[in-house]
């Protein structure tokens, strides 16, 4: 499993689901190949909210473990 951070000048990196969008949750953060989480990095990058330099894929620990 894989996450993406995002960062802030005020957090640090971060893995808040909200900045994938309005209502996201934890799971919404979980990939299950590294290449998912990339490609939802280039379409968060692409919608201009978040600077690509300010995303990066991490593994992440399953939900619940």
């Amino acid at each position: 499993m894989f996450k993406i951070e995002t960062f802030s000048k005020h957090l640090g990196w971060t893995d808040d689901p909200s900045i994938l969008g309005h209502g996201a949750t934890e799971g919404d953060n979980r990939w299950h190949t590294e290449g998912d989480a990339e490609s939802a990095c280039y379409e968060l990058a692409a919608t201009g909210v978040v600077a690509p330099e300010c995303l990066r894929v991490v593994p992440a620990r399953r939900i619940g473990s």
